[in-house]
């Protein structure tokens, strides 16, 4: 007994001077790693502050090419979304068309074409990296594969996860880091690193170890601003209208309180969006729709709950506090007495409280999932417990009919200054899925570009003064304003000048002769020249309307639904539209062939002008059967080419064969044809499709994020087509 109770007394204290040991290493091995990580962050700020401040001489500097690393990763989706992404590495390489950066000159066409070397997952074919040399060769770049360097990681060819991020993956491949340091040798002055999809630490590790500055946002910030929560802050930050939204909703009970709160306070909205802060490609969004069986369960249960408060108010004689119904739901009507705000308080509670019970019950068999059917096999039972662990937001549909859904594409250059890139305009599939979009927008009587350039203002000042660079994009949504009146009455009766501006002046006394060229030139610098009411209302009232009043100056309304501080799939293929396709956004917004395209006329504009359309990523069964040679054979056979002197016709931006997807970008005169050629090359596809997939099994796909199928992306442009009066 002595000798056990003398083993276990040892057996303590050495367990004891173990876990001190312990403690202590783990202790200095964190201090260790905080001092390489503070000396990291240190670098990576000097590095910034030495481009901001050299970017203008840079940008002077003509004679010499800068060098661009571009990293194809998706590091700012979450670790535990990438491993249910289906074919991660093909996702990964979805922006393959930033190697037509190559011949890119900026926005404007005054910027020399930069060097690039780009980083991807996995090798790109021979066959379709020959495809992509031929096109530069056409249009001028003698010697592409001597200014383009695609580099691929070891580690991603040895026992890493499939998930691993590229950017995890080059900084554990030291073969692949000695060769980009080796690339950059002497341009480092010259050299900028382009992120992927969002900025992590390890993009400022590669930063910090390439001595080259990151141009994208600073990761310190990204980690709080990149969800769509933080986002939608920002949004308001900067003015710019919003739907009636919650955000930062991390729990159940919270997330149905919110909700009733919102339907509360908008009874008239029929249609909620449920967003998941994270969620990639619309993968985590929600529709609930208010019917009219929802609301008349939210009705009988706020009956009773009315009905009870006035009893008792009856019963001690006191007065009642008075209630609204609206569209069937019952809202407190503030008397503007003080010693009813508490009653009125309580009331509102109640029938918020009342709404949640119902909400709870019937979420779960009402909600329907946009693209999210394989991701979440279980529906609302695996939905809402991501929702709550992730966060999440709550946005509002409109009520009036929508007009598209417009997007405005902007760079913020390390000066603060921004510049915009261009617009589209999204095509989504039956479960609401982004399957394409147009470039530009089509909707231009509506959505016109003053308003655009006005979004994209407001909303990179804000970023900017968050230390966010690079490319970003705003979303919105444009439909019908039930506040606009066609007949307006004067501001102000005074008896003023007969320009357009006289509703918003007071009358003012004589003052200086101002008839002379400087108040011609302020007039001209402040847009007050030769413009009438209804352009002033259009590009002047309108891009200044802010969040929570009403816009009575225009038949459309705006809301920013999503802010992306990234290069997206869309605006990485305005490269190959500028350098390819030989086209530039004019002011006016449209699409136009620059001049020194050969099919360039310069007698007739209506000849000059295109119409682009990118189909994202895509999954076509088969493929996998076939070549890149016979597959390019067959496009040919059926006219699926495009024309270099006409610029015109369908560009492939993404061909893997290995796991079945394609991408590809059409250019057209008129939408008409543009949508024509578009269906054809779908539809070309589809046969490949069909002819080499007929022995294949179906894969079990549940629980996995995997991209639109070729037939949805059919539906989608056929649906298109019927909305536009063109089928």
């Amino acid at each position: 007994m002595f000798q056990c109770k003398l083993k276990m007394a040892l057996l303590v204290k050495f367990h004891r001077a173990a876990r001190l040991i312990q403690v202590h290493w783990v202790s200095c091995q964190k201090r260790a790693i905080n001092m390489v990580r503070d000396e990291e962050l240190k670098r990576f700020a000097r590095l910034r502050d030495r481009h901001e401040q050299n970017f203008a001489v840079q940008r002077q500097a003509g004679n010499k090419r800068r060098l661009e690393v571009h990293l194809l990763s998706l590091s700012g989706v979450p670790e535990n979304r990438r491993g249910q992404i289906h074919a991660f590495q093909s996702v990964q390489n979805a922006q393959l068309s930033r190697l037509f950066r190559l011949g890119y000159c900026g926005p404007q066409n005054d910027e020399p074409p930069p060097d690039l070397v780009l980083v991807c997952s996995k090798p790109v074919h021979d066959d379709l990296l020959e495809y992509f040399a031929k096109v530069m060769e056409y249009r001028g770049i003698q010697n592409p594969q001597g200014r383009l360097q695609v580099l691929v990681p070891e580690k991603l060819e040895s026992v890493a996860p499939a998930h691993m991020s590229l950017s995890h993956s080059l900084l554990l491949s030291k073969r692949a880091m000695n060769r980009l340091r080796v690339l950059i040798r002497g341009r480092e002055d010259r050299t900028v690193l382009v992120p992927g999809h969002g900025v992590t630490f390890a993009e400022l590790q590669l930063s910090a170890q390439l001595s080259i500055p990151l141009f994208g946002a600073n990761p310190k910030n990204v980690d709080y601003l990149s969800t769509k929560s933080a986002m939608q802050r920002l949004v308001t930050l900067s003015q710019l209208p919003t739907p009636p939204m919650s955000v930062d909703l991390y729990d159940e009970e919270e997330l149905f309180l919110q909700f009733a709160t919102q339907i509360y306070e908008n009874p008239t909205v029929p249609k909620w969006l449920l967003k998941i802060d994270d969620e990639f490609r619309a993968k985590g969004n929600v529709v609930f729709h208010v019917d009219t069986v929802v609301r008349k369960s939210i009705h009988e249960v706020q009956r009773q709950v009315v009905d009870k408060v006035w009893t008792e108010f009856a019963a001690s004689r006191r007065s009642q506090p008075a209630v609204d119904r609206i569209h069937g739901l019952y809202v407190v009507r503030s008397s503007g007495k003080p010693a009813q705000h508490q009653e009125e308080r309580d009331l509102r509670e109640a029938l918020i409280r009342s709404a949640r019970d119902v909400l709870a019950r019937c979420f779960y068999r009402k909600a329907l999932l946009c693209a999210s059917g394989e991701m979440y096999p279980n529906e609302m039972a695996d939905f809402v417990p991501e929702f709550c662990r992730r966060g999440g937001v709550i946005q509002a549909v409109p009520t009036e009919e929508i007009c598209c859904f417009p997007s405005v594409h902007f760079q913020i250059s390390p000066d603060k200054r921004v510049q915009v890139l261009g617009t589209s305009e999204f095509i989504f599939s039956a479960s609401f899925e982004p399957v394409g979009c147009f470039l530009p927008l089509q909707n231009r009587e509506n959505v016109s570009m003053p308003i655009c350039e006005a979004f994209a203002r407001n909303m990179g000042r804000v970023l900017a003064s968050k230390d966010i660079w690079g490319h970003a994009s705003v979303d919105l949504v444009c439909f019908e304003n039930s506040d606009f009146v066609e007949e307006r009455e004067a501001m102000d009766g005074g008896q003023t000048s007969g320009d357009f501006t006289a509703p918003l002046r007071s009358p003012e006394p004589p003052g200086m002769d101002d008839s002379g060229k400087k108040g011609w030139r302020d007039r001209q610098k402040f847009a007050l020249v030769e413009q009438t009411v209804d352009e002033y209302r259009r590009n002047v009232v309108v891009p200044c309307t802010v969040a929570g009043s009403k816009n009575e100056a225009h038949p459309v309304s705006f809301w920013v639904v999503d802010v992306d501080a990234r290069l997206t799939d869309t605006a990485a293929a305005f490269s190959a539209l500028q350098f390819v396709g030989q086209c530039d956004f004019g002011k006016d917004g449209n699409l136009h062939l620059a001049p020194h395209a050969p099919g360039y006329s310069r007698t007739d504009s209506a000849a000059n002008e295109r119409v682009a359309l990118v189909v994202f990523l895509c999954e076509v069964p088969g493929l996998a059967s076939c070549t890149h040679s016979q597959i390019f054979s067959f496009c040919k056979s059926r006219k699926v080419t495009y024309d270099l002197f006409q610029n015109t016709g369908v560009l492939f931006l993404q061909l893997d064969l290995t796991h079945d997807t394609v991408s590809f970008l059409v250019i057209d005169r008129t939408p008409k044809l543009l949508l024509e050629k578009t269906q054809t090359a779908l539809q070309v596809l589809q046969n490949v499709s069909l002819q080499s997939s007929k022995s294949t099994v179906v894969e079990d796909r549940r629980g996995e994020d995997s991209v639109p199928h070729i037939r949805e992306v059919v539906a989608a442009i056929r649906s298109t087509r019927k909305k536009m009066g063109l089928l």
